[in-house]
């Protein structure tokens, strides 16, 4: 099985494990166990020593890549709210205290009255009369005094309340989305498998080679020649007179120049007749010998 494959073969408790781990930090270790799990049969089923130390290589970097992987779910603030009650003062105001005071005296005042109202005739009732009003008023000012604050406290928008330390009572939550994880993680482990099947024919191709089961080509020219059939099978002709160029290269390099038709070589050359003169395939040479005649028009003088 392909390490893709055991990915897959684990998706449902992987999930799950994703789901209770809460936060990314403890999914990065959810999701590290997992891999090493995965890379333990990987290696329990692989016999070349080669794909597994590769393995090994891939399973660490994508391990060491954790961090950078966005999986990110919902962000949810808690915060703690005061409606700053804790620094309103516990007594009275000062004109809550004078109001308080003032209806206290007129009470006083106003019983007297009403004491010597009885006897005295309607002069002293009336004046009861008012102090009880001044009573009434003096007290119900000292209960507006005192609670204007509250008042006025809650009408003030709501601030985060203060710890200790000095730092809000504001705490954040950043959930983890399972499914993105497993997206990413899986589509990492897709590259790491092809990585693995490219290895595995390199491996199978040089074994073939070392018994003599394919031709033996030289890897120079093996390159040249693929090069040169995906400029033909590009259809664009600038691009496959671009690549004949690593011919030229490509024979430099083995000691074989190509030449141009001109007078000075006209007989490394075979001619044909015609209008212009000018190489139809130029001839090759090695230290200054001719290894090949090239083929040019000869134009009439």
């Amino acid at each position: 099985m392909t390490l893709t494959e055991q990915f897959e073969q684990d998706k449902d408790r992987l999930m799950a494990d994703l789901e209770g781990a809460g936060d990314p930090v403890k999914a990065q270790a959810v999701l590290g166990a997992e891999l090493d799990r995965i890379l333990f049969r990987y290696n329990e089923q692989c016999s070349d020593d080669r794909l597994r130390e590769a393995a090994s290589h891939m399973i660490q970097t994508v391990r060491m890549s954790q961090p950078l992987i966005d999986a990110a779910g919902d962000v949810r603030v808690w915060e703690r709210l005061s409606d700053g009650c804790e620094n309103r003062r516990r007594g009275l105001s000062g004109g809550a205290l004078f109001a308080l005071i003032a209806a206290l005296v007129c009470g006083v005042l106003a019983s007297a009255a009403v004491w010597t109202g009885t006897e005295a005739g309607p002069g002293p009732a009336l004046t009861a009369a008012g102090l009880i009003t001044a009573t009434l008023v003096s007290a119900w000012l000292s209960g507006y005094l005192q609670g204007k604050p509250l008042e006025s406290l809650k009408k003030q928008k709501r601030r985060p309340e203060k710890t200790p330390d000095g730092k809000g009572g504001r705490r954040t939550e950043i959930s983890v989305d399972p499914q993105k994880l497993y997206r990413c993680i899986h589509g990492v482990l897709l590259t790491a498998d092809r990585n693995l099947d490219d290895i595995r024919s390199a491996g199978n191709w040089e074994k073939r080679k070392q018994a003599g089961d394919v031709p033996q080509i030289e890897g120079r020219t093996l390159e040249l020649c693929v090069s040169l059939l995906e400029a033909a099978a590009s259809g664009d002709g600038a691009y496959a007179l671009e690549r004949m160029e690593d011919v030229r290269y490509f024979l430099h390099e083995k000691g074989i120049e190509t030449v141009m038709y001109s007078k000075e070589h006209a007989d490394w050359f075979d001619l044909l007749p015609g209008t212009k003169t000018g190489t139809i395939r130029p001839a090759l040479t090695a230290e200054g010998i001719l290894v090949k005649k090239g083929l040019a028009t000869a134009g009439r003088p």
